[in-house]
Protein backbone atom coordinates (compact mmCIF):
# COMPACT_ATOMS: atom_id res chain seq x y z
CA UNK A 1 0.00 0.00 0.00
CA UNK A 2 1.40 3.20 -1.00
CA UNK A 3 0.53 6.90 -0.61
CA UNK A 4 -0.09 9.49 1.68
CA UNK A 5 -3.61 8.35 4.50
CA UNK A 6 -5.96 11.34 4.70
CA UNK A 7 -6.32 13.30 7.48
CA UNK A 8 -9.49 11.99 8.80
CA UNK A 9 -9.65 8.42 9.05
CA UNK A 10 -12.99 6.83 7.32
CA UNK A 11 -13.77 4.50 10.17
CA UNK A 12 -16.33 4.07 12.52
CA UNK A 13 -15.09 5.09 15.96
CA UNK A 14 -16.30 3.44 19.35
CA UNK A 15 -19.49 5.24 21.12
CA UNK A 16 -20.14 7.60 17.96
CA UNK A 17 -23.63 6.44 18.19
CA UNK A 18 -23.68 5.64 22.37
CA UNK A 19 -21.67 4.87 25.23
CA UNK A 20 -21.26 2.03 27.52
CA UNK A 21 -24.18 2.02 29.26
CA UNK A 22 -26.44 5.05 27.79
CA UNK A 23 -30.35 4.73 27.43
CA UNK A 24 -30.89 3.83 23.92
CA UNK A 25 -34.66 4.71 23.80
CA UNK A 26 -36.89 4.97 27.04
CA UNK A 27 -39.84 2.61 28.30
CA UNK A 28 -42.35 2.88 26.66
CA UNK A 29 -41.20 3.58 23.09
CA UNK A 30 -43.28 1.82 20.55
CA UNK A 31 -41.23 -1.35 18.87
CA UNK A 32 -41.26 -0.32 14.86
CA UNK A 33 -38.94 -1.59 12.70
CA UNK A 34 -36.48 1.15 13.45
CA UNK A 35 -36.15 0.03 16.68
CA UNK A 36 -35.57 -3.53 15.73
CA UNK A 37 -33.12 -2.57 13.61
CA UNK A 38 -31.19 -0.79 16.74
CA UNK A 39 -31.55 -3.49 18.77
CA UNK A 40 -30.32 -5.56 16.71
CA UNK A 41 -27.41 -4.01 15.63
CA UNK A 42 -26.46 -3.75 19.67
CA UNK A 43 -27.04 -7.46 20.18
CA UNK A 44 -29.84 -7.62 21.70
CA UNK A 45 -31.76 -10.37 20.84
CA UNK A 46 -34.72 -9.87 22.87
CA UNK A 47 -36.73 -7.30 24.11
CA UNK A 48 -39.07 -7.06 27.52
CA UNK A 49 -42.73 -5.54 25.91
CA UNK A 50 -46.16 -4.77 27.61
CA UNK A 51 -49.10 -7.14 26.22
CA UNK A 52 -51.62 -5.51 24.11
CA UNK A 53 -54.35 -4.63 26.62
CA UNK A 54 -57.07 -6.99 25.78
CA UNK A 55 -60.63 -5.03 25.25
CA UNK A 56 -64.37 -6.09 25.16
CA UNK A 57 -67.52 -4.23 24.26
CA UNK A 58 -71.26 -4.18 25.36
CA UNK A 59 -73.61 -2.72 23.70
CA UNK A 60 -76.55 -2.10 25.47
CA UNK A 61 -80.08 -1.28 23.82
CA UNK A 62 -83.40 -3.43 23.29
CA UNK A 63 -84.55 -0.57 20.33
CA UNK A 64 -81.34 -1.64 18.44
CA UNK A 65 -81.05 -3.74 15.05
CA UNK A 66 -78.21 -5.46 14.30
CA UNK A 67 -78.26 -5.90 10.45
CA UNK A 68 -80.97 -4.40 7.88
CA UNK A 69 -81.72 -0.43 7.22
CA UNK A 70 -83.57 0.71 10.00
CA UNK A 71 -87.08 0.75 10.86
CA UNK A 72 -90.69 0.33 12.93
CA UNK A 73 -89.35 2.44 15.87
CA UNK A 74 -85.71 1.04 16.06
CA UNK A 75 -82.36 2.07 14.83
CA UNK A 76 -79.36 0.53 13.25
CA UNK A 77 -76.40 -0.26 15.92
CA UNK A 78 -73.82 1.51 14.57
CA UNK A 79 -71.01 1.25 17.31
CA UNK A 80 -70.79 -2.27 17.46
CA UNK A 81 -69.23 -2.42 14.15
CA UNK A 82 -66.80 0.57 14.80
CA UNK A 83 -65.92 0.67 18.72
CA UNK A 84 -64.05 -2.72 17.89
CA UNK A 85 -61.87 -1.06 15.24
CA UNK A 86 -61.22 2.15 16.96
CA UNK A 87 -59.80 0.10 19.88
CA UNK A 88 -57.78 -1.95 17.46
CA UNK A 89 -56.22 1.48 16.50
CA UNK A 90 -55.30 2.34 19.99
CA UNK A 91 -53.34 -0.98 20.41
CA UNK A 92 -56.36 -3.06 21.97
CA UNK A 93 -56.49 -6.80 21.30
CA UNK A 94 -60.45 -7.09 20.44
CA UNK A 95 -61.98 -10.32 19.42
CA UNK A 96 -64.79 -11.68 18.05
CA UNK A 97 -66.28 -13.08 21.00
CA UNK A 98 -65.38 -10.00 22.80
CA UNK A 99 -68.62 -8.13 21.19
CA UNK A 100 -71.77 -8.75 22.75
CA UNK A 101 -75.09 -7.32 22.42
CA UNK A 102 -77.31 -6.06 21.83
CA UNK A 103 -77.93 -6.92 26.29
CA UNK A 104 -80.98 -6.68 27.41
CA UNK A 105 -82.09 -3.31 28.91
CA UNK A 106 -82.56 -5.04 32.28
CA UNK A 107 -80.67 -4.97 35.27
CA UNK A 108 -79.63 -8.92 35.63
CA UNK A 109 -78.46 -8.71 32.08
CA UNK A 110 -76.17 -5.88 32.59
CA UNK A 111 -74.84 -7.21 35.65
CA UNK A 112 -74.30 -10.77 33.76
CA UNK A 113 -73.03 -9.29 30.89
CA UNK A 114 -69.92 -7.45 32.89
CA UNK A 115 -69.34 -9.85 35.13
CA UNK A 116 -68.79 -12.06 32.28
CA UNK A 117 -66.52 -9.16 30.22
CA UNK A 118 -64.80 -8.80 33.09
CA UNK A 119 -63.32 -12.21 33.64
CA UNK A 120 -61.16 -11.89 30.79
CA UNK A 121 -60.75 -7.73 29.55
CA UNK A 122 -58.67 -5.59 30.74
CA UNK A 123 -60.86 -3.11 29.65
CA UNK A 124 -64.84 -3.30 29.04
CA UNK A 125 -66.23 -0.56 26.96
CA UNK A 126 -70.21 0.03 26.86
CA UNK A 127 -72.79 1.99 24.74
CA UNK A 128 -75.61 3.43 26.04
CA UNK A 129 -77.27 3.49 29.40
CA UNK A 130 -75.10 6.07 30.65
CA UNK A 131 -77.31 8.52 32.26
CA UNK A 132 -80.35 7.56 34.55
CA UNK A 133 -83.47 7.02 33.02
CA UNK A 134 -85.87 4.36 33.48
CA UNK A 135 -83.73 2.18 31.29
CA UNK A 136 -79.96 3.08 31.71
CA UNK A 137 -78.92 -0.21 34.16
CA UNK A 138 -74.90 0.77 33.59
CA UNK A 139 -74.63 2.91 37.08
CA UNK A 140 -76.56 0.02 39.27
CA UNK A 141 -74.49 -2.53 37.30
CA UNK A 142 -71.41 -0.91 38.29
CA UNK A 143 -72.63 -0.46 42.09
CA UNK A 144 -74.19 -4.66 42.20
CA UNK A 145 -70.15 -4.94 40.91
CA UNK A 146 -68.66 -2.79 43.55
CA UNK A 147 -66.91 -0.67 40.81
CA UNK A 148 -65.50 2.89 42.05
CA UNK A 149 -65.81 5.75 39.76
CA UNK A 150 -62.22 7.18 38.70
CA UNK A 151 -64.39 9.59 36.33
CA UNK A 152 -68.60 10.42 36.18
CA UNK A 153 -69.77 12.89 33.27
CA UNK A 154 -67.35 15.17 32.03
CA UNK A 155 -67.71 18.64 30.89
CA UNK A 156 -67.31 18.17 27.19
CA UNK A 157 -69.73 18.78 24.31
CA UNK A 158 -70.90 16.29 22.83
CA UNK A 159 -70.28 13.08 24.82
CA UNK A 160 -70.79 14.73 28.59
CA UNK A 161 -72.25 11.33 29.98
CA UNK A 162 -69.64 9.25 29.66
CA UNK A 163 -68.05 7.40 32.85
CA UNK A 164 -64.62 5.16 33.73
CA UNK A 165 -64.81 2.76 36.72
CA UNK A 166 -62.36 0.34 38.15
CA UNK A 167 -63.29 -2.92 38.98
CA UNK A 168 -60.85 -5.05 41.76
CA UNK A 169 -61.19 -8.87 41.11
CA UNK A 170 -60.63 -11.55 43.70
CA UNK A 171 -56.86 -12.06 42.70
CA UNK A 172 -56.83 -8.45 43.46
CA UNK A 173 -56.24 -7.54 39.65
CA UNK A 174 -57.85 -4.38 38.65
CA UNK A 175 -60.08 -3.81 35.26
CA UNK A 176 -61.49 -1.18 33.61
CA UNK A 177 -65.01 -0.18 32.46
CA UNK A 178 -65.70 2.50 30.15
CA UNK A 179 -69.15 3.79 29.66
CA UNK A 180 -69.51 5.19 26.76
CA UNK A 181 -73.07 7.33 25.09
CA UNK A 182 -74.90 5.76 23.33
CA UNK A 183 -75.22 8.67 20.26
CA UNK A 184 -72.31 7.47 18.09
CA UNK A 185 -70.57 10.63 17.92
CA UNK A 186 -70.67 10.76 21.49
CA UNK A 187 -69.03 7.56 21.98
CA UNK A 188 -66.39 8.30 19.46
CA UNK A 189 -65.47 11.75 21.67
CA UNK A 190 -64.97 9.50 24.76
CA UNK A 191 -63.25 7.12 22.92
CA UNK A 192 -60.22 9.87 22.09
CA UNK A 193 -60.53 11.72 25.54
CA UNK A 194 -61.23 9.28 28.07
CA UNK A 195 -60.68 5.60 26.64
CA UNK A 196 -57.38 7.15 25.13
CA UNK A 197 -55.53 8.23 27.91
CA UNK A 198 -56.56 5.11 30.20
CA UNK A 199 -54.77 2.81 27.40
CA UNK A 200 -52.05 4.80 26.78
CA UNK A 201 -51.26 3.93 30.57
CA UNK A 202 -51.82 0.39 30.16
CA UNK A 203 -49.23 0.22 27.92
CA UNK A 204 -46.50 2.36 29.21
CA UNK A 205 -46.78 4.82 27.10
CA UNK A 206 -46.95 8.61 27.99
CA UNK A 207 -49.80 11.08 26.92
CA UNK A 208 -49.06 12.56 23.38
CA UNK A 209 -49.32 16.36 23.35
CA UNK A 210 -51.96 17.59 21.58
CA UNK A 211 -50.73 19.32 18.28
CA UNK A 212 -52.15 22.75 17.85
CA UNK A 213 -54.06 23.92 14.54
CA UNK A 214 -54.74 27.12 13.72
CA UNK A 215 -58.82 28.10 12.65
CA UNK A 216 -59.85 28.53 9.10
CA UNK A 217 -63.36 29.29 10.02
CA UNK A 218 -65.54 29.97 13.13
CA UNK A 219 -66.25 27.54 15.43
CA UNK A 220 -68.89 28.32 18.28
CA UNK A 221 -68.41 27.37 22.04
CA UNK A 222 -70.55 25.56 23.87
CA UNK A 223 -70.70 27.90 26.81
CA UNK A 224 -69.41 26.37 29.82
CA UNK A 225 -68.52 22.80 28.23
CA UNK A 226 -65.33 22.21 26.35
CA UNK A 227 -66.32 21.94 22.62
CA UNK A 228 -64.67 19.14 20.38
CA UNK A 229 -65.44 20.18 17.09
CA UNK A 230 -65.19 17.57 14.16
CA UNK A 231 -62.73 19.60 11.50
CA UNK A 232 -60.47 18.29 8.56
CA UNK A 233 -57.05 19.35 8.19
CA UNK A 234 -55.45 21.30 5.52
CA UNK A 235 -52.13 19.84 6.32
CA UNK A 236 -50.39 21.94 3.16
CA UNK A 237 -51.77 25.63 4.78
CA UNK A 238 -52.13 24.07 8.40
CA UNK A 239 -55.52 25.34 9.01
CA UNK A 240 -58.72 22.94 9.84
CA UNK A 241 -62.03 23.64 8.68
CA UNK A 242 -65.15 22.43 10.71
CA UNK A 243 -67.28 19.98 8.70
CA UNK A 244 -70.85 19.30 8.64
CA UNK A 245 -73.12 16.85 9.89
CA UNK A 246 -71.95 17.07 13.59
CA UNK A 247 -74.88 15.85 15.26
CA UNK A 248 -74.58 13.52 17.94
CA UNK A 249 -76.22 10.90 16.95
CA UNK A 250 -74.68 11.38 13.35
CA UNK A 251 -71.58 9.55 11.24
CA UNK A 252 -71.66 11.68 8.39
CA UNK A 253 -69.10 14.28 9.52
CA UNK A 254 -66.99 11.98 11.47
CA UNK A 255 -66.78 10.04 8.30
CA UNK A 256 -64.77 13.03 6.79
CA UNK A 257 -62.84 14.34 9.63
CA UNK A 258 -59.60 13.97 10.59
CA UNK A 259 -59.99 14.90 14.73
CA UNK A 260 -61.67 17.45 16.52
CA UNK A 261 -60.53 20.74 17.80
CA UNK A 262 -60.49 21.81 21.22
CA UNK A 263 -62.75 25.30 22.04
CA UNK A 264 -62.12 25.90 25.63
CA UNK A 265 -65.76 27.04 27.91
CA UNK A 266 -66.62 30.18 27.67
CA UNK A 267 -65.23 30.53 24.31
CA UNK A 268 -65.42 30.51 20.56
CA UNK A 269 -63.51 29.94 17.99
CA UNK A 270 -62.83 32.93 15.67
CA UNK A 271 -60.75 32.37 11.85
CA UNK A 272 -57.01 32.80 12.76
CA UNK A 273 -56.97 31.41 16.25
CA UNK A 274 -54.07 28.49 16.98
CA UNK A 275 -56.60 25.51 19.49
CA UNK A 276 -55.77 21.95 20.53
CA UNK A 277 -56.08 19.52 17.93
CA UNK A 278 -57.93 15.77 19.17
CA UNK A 279 -56.64 13.37 16.23
CA UNK A 280 -58.49 10.26 15.42
CA UNK A 281 -56.36 7.17 16.10
CA UNK A 282 -54.68 5.74 12.75
CA UNK A 283 -53.90 2.20 12.08
CA UNK A 284 -50.86 0.71 13.57
CA UNK A 285 -47.61 2.22 11.83
CA UNK A 286 -49.71 4.98 9.74
CA UNK A 287 -48.58 8.00 9.52
CA UNK A 288 -50.91 11.31 9.29
CA UNK A 289 -50.73 12.84 5.30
Amino acid sequence: VTGTPRPNPEWRLPGEEAGAGEELVPAGTPVDPALVGLAASCGQDSLRVRRPPRAALLVFGDELLTAGPPGAGRVRDALGPSVPAWLRRYGCQVRAADVVGPVADTLPAHVAALRTALGTADLVCTTGGTMNGPVDHLHPALAALGADYVVNTVAVRPGFPMLLARVTSDDGRVRFVAGLPGNPQSAVVALVSLVAPLLAGLQGRPLPVLPHTTLAEPVPGRGRYTHLALARLDRVAGTAYPVRHVGSAMLRGLATADGFVVIAPDTSGEPGDRVPFVPLPLLPGERAT
